[in-house]
């Protein structure tokens, strides 16, 4: 199995990138016409939070949001195996990294990168900062190593979850580095709260409270949109309300961010993750039987 990822990202890394997201617009195109199980959850998605768009309107989104997820797979061969340079010219704009290097200078930062365009390309683009991170190691172990290697060759430094990793974020913190999470992820029952996204609840991740809380670094949120010849590279800094001692409000505020954000390109958010599965007391399930 290694051998062969492998060779799929080496044969990708051969098309322009103009060819490769056309590419992944086709297998969103047949996804959504063989209502392929991302498809069929995309779709829930977006009635849930856009119930007043039309359908039809609906549908070229869930495709179009589909195109994008496939890019993921096709630009994977880029990443992993395109030199720093040709990558470099992939960035067609760049705002907020004064921003990012006067927190860095400030005492550490910790930023947010949510499941929208392109977020593994932020391993190139922040990779000089050598940013630490958690990942969930991948079913098939074998693949652990190529997952690494690709995203670790610039700089970035990957820590499987748990205890261990949790650990490494926060010496990353207290040092003054670069630490980023992909914090829209369904947390375990214990390890979340409940706070709004699109007007319904989400369980939504406490780790970034807690580090917050204790290492008192700059919050940002950074994305990397696709547009046109590349991506759209942008670091916020957020509001003192990521501050608050109540995780909630901080839930709240981590959630409004996230949807501020998607509202920008509603496309390039990943809508095939079942970020409602998880429902308070009183919510039915939105997914159905089939998981």
């Amino acid at each position: 199995m290694k051998w062969l990822a492998t060779a799929v990202t080496r044969l990708l890394g051969w098309l322009p990138l103009q060819a490769s997201r056309r590419c992944a617009a086709v297998l969103g195109w047949l996804m959504m016409r063989l209502d392929t199980g991302p498809a069929r959850v995309t779709r829930t998605n977006l009635l849930l939070c856009f119930p007043c768009m039309d359908e039809g309107e609906r549908e070229r989104l869930a495709r179009h949001s589909l195109g994008h997820t496939a890019c993921l797979l096709f630009e994977s061969g880029l990443l992993s195996h395109w030199p720093r340079q040709r990558l470099e010219r992939l960035i067609v704009s760049e705002t907020g990294r004064k921003t990012l290097d006067d927190g860095l200078r400030a005492g550490g930062v910790l930023m947010f990168v949510p499941h929208f365009g392109n977020w593994e390309f932020l391993c190139f683009a922040l990779g000089d900062t050598g940013f630490a991170t958690l990942y969930n190691p991948p079913r098939i172990r074998s693949l652990e190593g190529n997952l690494r290697r690709s995203r670790e060759r610039f700089g970035a430094r990957m820590y499987p979850t748990g205890a261990g990793g949790v650990r490494a974020i926060y010496r990353q913190l207290d040092a003054g580095g670069l630490a980023c999470l992909l914090a829209d992820q369904v947390p375990d029952e214990h390890s979340g709260v409940y706070a709004p996204f699109f007007g319904r609840p989400v369980l939504t991740a406490t780790l970034a409270h807690r580090l917050i809380q204790r290492s008192h670094p700059t919050v940002m949120l950074g994305s990397a949109r696709r547009v046109p010849g590349g991506f759209d590279l942008c670091y916020e800094r957020l509001g003192d309300e990521f501050q608050a001692s109540d995780p909630r409000v901080f839930a709240e505020a981590f959630n409004g961010a996230v949807e501020t954000l998607v509202r920008r390109d509603p496309a390039q958010y990943q809508w095939e993750y079942k970020r409602f599965r998880k429902q308070p007391a009183g919510y039915e399930g939105v997914y159905g039987k089939r998981r």
